[in-house]
């Protein structure tokens, strides 16, 4: 009786570490988070889309037309800007 109470003790044991280990291991992992407003050159507070392209920017879509960034500085395309006309951006505004 005591070598079953034994072995279902074990199996509990190794059934909970088992199940806690991926905790453990993702617990160390540090994660911050960096809030970009329109003073630091976003031509709006509210983003509706983001997506990173294959060269590494990401692009921001708000109402006030698109936003890239490079890591250090924004670049914006849309409503009054350099690059895309409004009529494209309107376009794709319906479109969502």
């Amino acid at each position: 009786m005591k070598y079953i109470r034994l072995v279902q003790s074990l199996v509990l044991l190794l059934f909970v570490s088992i199940l806690l280990f991926p905790f453990k291991v993702y617990s160390n992992a540090n994660y911050y988070s960096i809030n970009y407003t329109t003073t630091n050159g976003l031509s709006q507070n509210d983003v509706n889309c983001l997506l990173q392209d294959s060269d590494g920017y990401i692009w921001l879509g708000t109402n006030d037309g698109l936003n890239r960034y490079d890591g250090y500085t924004f670049k914006k395309y849309g409503f009054g800007y350099n690059g895309l006309n409004s009529v494209l951006i309107e376009g794709l505004k319906r479109r969502l």
